[in-house]
């Protein structure tokens, strides 16, 4: 088994009737592989809701063609797309909503990966997951928050 880890940040939208706030946060993510080559177990986490354990399911028909994966729990429903810049780093772009201490919540965050030594086997499988340089600009270009969390990891 491999894992992957990420470093990043987020905003996140907390409201209902006694609730409405905007909070920033830190966050971090381990992707690790398992004994079959289309599960993963993900273990994120974010200053706000805390650890939260997933399990993700490769399905080549869906994920790989869209590149776009999704994996929930109880109280959150999440939404993962992976992008590789121009200079090759790799970026992990998250959206989640759900339920936050009975008010509804939904944020953005981005994660930069922290290479590890891992098999070429293992980087070759996560990479199929990886969307292009082109379609990462594209989406820098449209939304600023998520382009100032870009520059601002790209500096750490």
């Amino acid at each position: 088994m491999s894992s992957f880890n990420y470093i990043g940040e987020g905003t996140a939208l907390v409201v209902r009737e006694k609730c409405e706030s905007i909070i920033t946060f830190t966050s971090k993510t381990t992707i690790t592989t398992t004994s079959n080559p289309f599960f993963f177990v993900i273990n994120y986490e974010n200053s706000i809701i805390g650890k939260q354990l997933l399990s993700w399911i490769n399905r080549s028909d869906t994920i790989v063609a869209s590149n776009t994966s999704l994996a929930s729990n109880a109280s959150y429903i999440f939404i993962f797309n992976f992008y590789q810049d121009l200079s090759g780093l790799i970026f992990f772009v998250t959206a989640i909503s759900g339920d936050y201490k009975k008010c509804n919540y939904s944020s953005g965050d981005m994660q930069l990966y922290v290479p590890s030594v891992t098999s070429k086997e293992v980087n070759d499988q996560f990479k199929l997951h990886v969307k292009s340089a082109d379609e990462f600009n594209k989406l820098l270009k449209s939304n600023h928050n998520l382009n100032q969390l870009y520059l601002k990891l790209k500096e750490k």
